[in-house]
């Protein structure tokens, strides 16, 4: 049974009193948040792209050819918002649906490719503005440590599907 927050306090104050100081998972997903919505701002201001359109467009200038079932997974999107934002692109002129002999495939067109120099071109000028006046040792350091709780976190996430 839930426990009743004190006198003149609400549930809320009580969790933000009685809370761990640094859940990592916490932090990282504020960031994440923060730099995600930043970007869409700046790509929708720039390019005229959606939040899940530039998402898909920088995933497939980094893997392609990806099938629909590899973009969904890597984009973190349902079907139905993998569906709209590859058609809006192709629509666009700035994806290509191909076919092989089991699945169809998504790739950069031509365009697509130049907007996606163009847009990393940003995302890089962004990441430099967001570590400026970091040490390149403490930017290191934090690299290594990702790295390493990615990991972890995937041991955990194959521990978890297998209970």
């Amino acid at each position: 049974m839930a426990r009743k927050p004190a006198a003149g306090k609400t549930a809320t104050d009580e969790v933000r009193e009685n809370r761990p100081p640094r859940l990592v998972s916490s932090r990282v997903i504020h960031l994440a948040t923060l730099l995600r919505r930043t970007a869409s701002l700046a790509y929708k201001r720039e390019f005229d792209l959606a939040s899940s359109e530039w998402r898909i467009l920088v995933l497939t200038g980094e893997f392609a050819p990806l099938s629909h079932g590899e973009l969904t997974e890597l984009a973190s999107l349902d079907k139905g918002q993998l569906s709209r934002g590859v058609t809006a692109l192709v629509d666009r002129g700035l994806l290509m649906r191909t076919r092989n002999r089991r699945q169809a495939q998504i790739e950069l067109s031509h365009e697509g490719r130049v907007l996606f120099d163009r847009i990393m071109l940003l995302a890089e000028e962004r990441n430099r503005q967001l570590v400026r006046g970091i040490p390149e040792a403490d930017v290191e350091v934090f690299f290594r440590t990702v790295e390493q709780m990615m990991r972890t976190a995937k041991e955990l996430f194959r521990a978890e599907q297998g209970r």
